[in-house]
């Protein structure tokens, strides 16, 4: 064998020996779920996903829910219209979105702005989120209410004005001092399916601000 090949040999033997005692480096993996202007799925032809994708949460399966603006034909206000989608195994899919009837309340009832806050995703895939109602019968103004649920099954957990469980009959979940404030705080999901949240209370002999936390699985929401 020659010198100059058994250098050459020696040499490799080296970096391959100098290459098992480097420390594993992970090598990053990204992915796209949504860019803004994509069509937004459960919208109108032409609408898109606009400025104002700020918040969004993962479980441990990868899953992941994000709040955005819309822009495009019919969208005028983009707060007013934004929504939630859900980007799981099925695909992206809408979750719920601004001027959408509200599931399970009296017709005419629709959302209204939307949270990006208080956005969660629980393990078992249930989304939920924080929306105002758009009620003119109930109230004349934004009513605040949480919900839960998954694509084309969501169900409101509270809502403002709502008898607050272990208080007084005239005793409800209060309200905000502003139409975009939300006293209705959460909620959270475990892997269970049950929720947590926080909420002020108002009634007359309520003077100053009261607060409480309430728990509970969702079975179904009657009003």
């Amino acid at each position: 064998m020659s010198t100059n090949r058994l250098a050459l040999r020696l040499a490799l033997i080296g970096l391959c020996l100098q290459a098992m005692h480097q420390p594993l480096r992970a090598q990053p993996l990204t992915r796209t779920v949504a860019l803004i202007g994509d069509d937004a799925p459960g919208t109108p032809l032409g609408v898109v996903f606009a400025w104002g994708m700020e918040q969004a949460v993962i479980d441990s399966a990868g899953d992941i829910a994000f709040w955005s603006m819309l822009a495009g034909p019919g969208i005028g206000d983009p707060y007013q219209n934004a929504g939630i989608w859900l980007r799981s195994g099925a695909g992206l899919a809408l979750v719920a979105r601004g001027l959408q009837p509200a599931p399970g309340m009296p017709q005419g009832v629709y959302f209204n702005r939307i949270s990006s806050s208080g956005l969660v995703l629980a393990d078992t895939g249930l989304v939920g989120f924080q929306t105002g109602l758009d009620d003119p019968v109930f109230y004349p103004v934004n009513v605040p209410s949480a919900w839960v649920g998954t694509p084309n099954d969501i169900a409101a957990i509270v809502r403002r004005g709502d008898h607050a469980p272990g208080t007084p009959p005239n005793v409800v979940f209060g309200t905000p001092f502003s139409a975009s404030s939300f006293y209705i705080s959460g909620p959270a999901i475990n892997s269970a399916g049950q929720s947590v949240f926080s909420a002020q209370l108002e009634s007359p002999q309520i003077i100053d601000n009261q607060n409480g936390v309430w728990t509970g699985r969702l079975v179904a929401y009657i009003w």
